[in-house]
């Protein structure tokens, strides 16, 4: 009889745990972008926009006051490109 190594007894509960975790994020994201292109449907509106506003909508996707900002910058990026 053979035992399974370490690794494969540690491997295959933490690919349930991501896999798992990847299905909680797309809900969030799919529930949140929605909300975020109706406030924000166009970059110089995401320009303009309080980034507390875009932080209150992206929230539960975590990092969310960074993130705010960011979509900001990429949307400023974006139009000088």
């Amino acid at each position: 009889m053979r035992f399974p190594s370490n690794k494969q007894q540690l491997t295959r509960p933490e690919e349930e745990n991501v896999q798992e975790c990847n299905k909680r994020t797309a809900h969030w994201v799919r529930r949140v972008v929605w909300e975020l292109l109706e406030l924000c449907p166009t970059p110089e509106a995401a320009i303009s926009t309080d980034p507390k506003l875009i932080a209150d909508i992206i929230q539960p996707l975590g990092i969310y006051r960074k993130r705010a900002i960011d979509i900001q910058q990429f949307s400023a990026d974006y139009l000088m490109k």
